[in-house]
């Protein structure tokens, strides 16, 4: 089964990324974490949430875009997670960066399904 990371405004989906099965998100997120582990920079928003379910809210979404713009900038996170890509083969975390800044611009939250 694969996660859904989306947007939804009522009931019509503005976006979403298939983020690959949960396993392959928890090994994304993993690669993410070991390197944060490593250089001394923390990703709360993103790696504090639970990886099944839930949303990133509103709230949440400008942090959540900045530690996203962050990740894409770092060249550490940038080559372990290189390998991971969307379904359409677009680099997951840019696929993640394009969601969260339409999300926050809709003012959406971003759906785990």
């Amino acid at each position: 089964m694969s996660l859904y990371l989306c947007a939804f405004d009522g009931d019509i989906e503005i976006a979403g990324v298939v983020a690959g099965a949960y396993s392959t998100f928890a090994k994304f997120r993993d690669a993410i974490a070991g390197v944060a582990a490593v250089t001394g920079v923390n990703f709360p928003i993103f790696l504090d949430h639970s990886d099944a379910d839930g949303a990133w809210t509103v709230e949440q979404l400008g942090g959540l875009r900045r530690e996203l713009a962050a990740m894409v900038q770092d060249e550490h996170v940038s080559r372990a997670v290189s390998s991971f890509s969307t379904p359409d083969e677009a680099p997951l975390l840019d696929a993640l960066l394009n969601l969260a800044e339409l999300a926050s611009v809709r003012k959406l939250p971003i759906q785990f399904q």
